[in-house]
């Protein structure tokens, strides 16, 4: 359940109207995963050779779970309104202040406040600077807490330390891998501060009527975000410790064997400018949710739009939005530096145009994603292979990728009152049918 009361004016500041707004929530959460005997671990199959958690042909195992949480939580938010109608001066048309706070406390995490604090000042018609500082609190899902054991046995997923030595289908990644995922009950909950600047200009007469235009740089830092690292990662990390003297402990090796010696040994006198300390076969990656070192992602956002006037063809709005990534660092990576990584693009933009006359209306759109590296696909550099290279490694690119939409609609209730709501509409998506780009995962794509 909630409760929120908002009043534009509550009181008044140098004659301007003080809003605010505030509210109590009351949620419950809860889940239940009830599998299979068959598939939940407690029936494995074995027959003396092979074991496997699960009893189904092609289906691995996933161990049963539940969780619940009641989360109680508040709000305020105040607008004031220190400089505007009432009282605008020269390069002050408006000055407004906001100032929040949220409540948080769910049952099963200590309670939290964060703050906001943002502002406007608009020191000449139509141009506005805003600016705001916010802290956030997210306390890790129900399934994050819980989720029971979840064996899968993946390909593509190679070992950095061997798959050159051994040439085998396991470390090539060419054949199923043994990985299990897990919940924590010990997670603690996110906290994050972002910091925005910006402005917008429109103006409100003029030949420059009806366009717009802002742009707002923004930073978002994470302490303990909530995430898993994948296992591509995880076997990076391992390569890493081990190469300063330490190892990963979520990937867990067989003892090294004679062949495996034999293979280091043979690679070592072949390759004196690359020598390998031998390692046993990686027999499973361990991945499990976890409070991540700090996360920094910083970029732009940016938009232009215009909008016409009624004419005899109808009303046009076009407009274009932007989104500029100029920094994604996790730390307590092999690689901290997350920039075009795994679907991480610089750039992205849309364009859209839309049109109203009557009850007639149609949009077209243009959608634009930058292109990625995939690290899952990766060979020496030495190879002379396109793509992107990081250090001695050269990763495959994911190229970018552009898709057009188109929509139309009609609402007959414009014409006829006895119609109103009756509505038909109809889209494309994807008109050119422009398969996404091919990536190493599961489905081909990102």
């Amino acid at each position: 359940w909630d409760f929120r009361l908002n009043k534009q004016s509550l009181f008044q500041t140098f004659g301007n109207d003080v809003g605010v707004a505030m509210g109590l929530e009351w949620r419950e959460e809860s889940y239940v995963d009830n599998r299979d005997p068959r598939l939940d671990g407690s029936m494995p199959f074995s027959d003396g050779v092979i074991f496997d958690e699960s009893d189904i042909v092609g289906v691995s195992a996933t161990f049963d779970s539940r969780g619940s949480r009641d989360t109680y939580s508040a709000y305020a938010e105040l607008y004031m309104p220190l400089v505007g109608e009432a009282n605008e001066m020269a390069f002050t048309k408006a000055f407004e202040i906001q100032l929040a706070a949220r409540y948080e406390n769910p049952s099963d995490f200590s309670s939290s406040t964060k703050p906001k604090i943002g502002f406007r000042w608009e020191p000449l018609s139509g141009f506005s600077l805003r600016a705001s500082y916010t802290e956030g609190f997210r306390a890790p899902n129900l399934l994050q807490l819980n989720q029971g054991t979840i064996v899968r046995r993946l390909q593509g997923i190679e070992d950095p330390l061997r798959e050159d030595v051994t040439g085998s289908a396991l470390d090539s990644g060419d054949t199923y891998r043994y990985t299990t995922r897990l919940g924590n009950p010990d997670l603690q909950p996110e906290d994050a501060e972002t910091t925005l600047f910006g402005f917008i200009f429109a103006p409100r007469d003029g030949f420059l009527e009806g366009f717009r235009i802002g742009v707002d740089w923004w930073n978002i830092q994470t302490e303990s975000a909530v995430g898993i690292i994948d296992n591509d990662d995880q076997m990076e990390l391992d390569a890493l410790l081990r190469s300063q003297g330490s190892f990963n402990p979520d990937v867990i090796r067989a003892d090294v064997t004679p062949a495996d010696q034999a293979l280091f040994d043979e690679w070592n006198a072949a390759n004196p400018g690359d020598q390998r300390t031998a390692v046993g076969e990686a027999t499973n990656i361990i991945t499990q949710y976890e409070n991540l070192n700090p996360r920094e992602v910083e970029g732009w956002d940016a938009m232009i739009e215009y909008n016409t006037s009624e004419t005899r063809a109808g009303e046009f709005t076009i407009r274009g939005d932007y989104t500029k990534l100029t920094k994604y660092e996790q730390q307590g990576l092999a690689t901290t530096d997350l920039m075009r990584r795994n679907g991480n693009p610089e750039d992205r933009y849309t364009i859209t145009l839309n049109w109203r006359l009557g009850g007639f209306s149609a949009n077209a759109s243009m959608r634009y994603v930058g292109d990625v590296y995939d690290s899952s696909l990766n060979q020496s550099a030495s190879s002379g292979a396109p793509g992107t290279v990081i250090g001695s490694t050269v990763y495959w690119d994911v190229e970018d990728w552009t898709v057009y939409n188109m929509s139309a609609r009609y609402d007959f209730g414009s014409r006829n009152d006895s119609m109103s709501g009756l509505v038909l509409s109809g889209g494309i998506r994807n008109l050119t049918d422009e398969d996404p780009p091919f990536a190493d995962e599961s489905f081909g794509y990102f």
